[in-house]
């Protein structure tokens, strides 16, 4: 719309012009409202930044708390550990005895734990033979603690800790069934060979026979059960006795 030849209401972004209204004019220099309006926003990051290092300060401090009561609790146990070992220093002699006893023991097991009571053995061989057989020689083989007997290689022969060799003089030749049938009584009896067996000038059969034993064979004088009474962990040595020749 045009009035005396200016135009009212035009289109677009262009500006109204306003009848009748209060005059207004910017007299300032456009400087002065930038001036105005960085200053708000000076502000605001100013509070942004107060809010900041309220906020790290916050946390400094929680940091700074927990690290005090860290070490507040490692006094604490550093004292408590040095009491402690004040305490154990007054029964260092009893400990000392008790260690000392405990090894003494363990060295006893170790030393015997593979004793065999070959007195006993040869005992009972001699009880389970018919009067016309005669014990000519025994002879056995074991382990010792620091080495185990050498087992078969033929996986149907059982483990064994020794070997008892006897060489008998019967009328009769022996089997093994005949062995088995006389020495199957024995203690820690696994099983019985018989390599020779022959016929003497003399008349009579001379008979060689092995039998061989597990660990039900030991004497076990010290065993575990005992050593447990004075806080030695219960075990038993697996090994053997040196063999010794026997000649009744």
């Amino acid at each position: 719309m045009k009035v005396f030849g200016m135009t009212i209401g035009g289109g677009g972004d262009a500006p109204q012009l306003l009848l009748g209204g209060p005059p207004a004019a910017e007299l300032l220099p456009p400087e002065v409202g930038a001036a105005r309006r960085s200053r708000g926003i000076r502000r605001g990051i100013v509070a942004v930044a107060v809010l900041l290092m309220v906020a790290s300060g916050g946390a400094s401090a929680a940091a700074k708390y927990q690290a005090l009561s860290a070490e507040v609790e490692l006094a604490l146990e550093q004292e408590r550990t040095a009491s402690l070992i004040a305490r154990q220093a007054e029964f260092a002699d009893i400990v000392a005895a008790q260690t000392e006893i405990e090894e003494r023991e363990a060295a006893r097991r170790v030393a015997t734990g593979t004793e065999i009571d070959w007195q006993v053995f040869v005992s009972g061989i001699e009880a389970a033979m018919p009067a016309d057989m005669v014990l000519h020689s025994l002879e056995v083989t074991g382990s010792s603690p620091m080495a185990g007997l050498a087992q078969p290689a033929d996986p149907l022969q059982g483990a064994r800790v020794a070997t008892v060799t006897c060489i008998v003089r019967s009328p009769a030749m022996l089997t093994v069934p005949d062995v088995v049938d006389l020495m199957g009584g024995l203690t820690g009896f696994v099983d019985a060979q018989v390599p020779l067996s022959e016929l003497k000038p003399e008349g009579y059969f001379e008979t060689t026979f092995v039998v061989h034993l597990d660990e039900g064979a030991y004497a076990s004088r010290f065993p575990a059960a005992e050593a447990s009474e004075h806080g030695v962990a219960d075990g038993r040595v697996e090994a053997g006795a040196s063999g010794e020749g026997v000649q009744p």
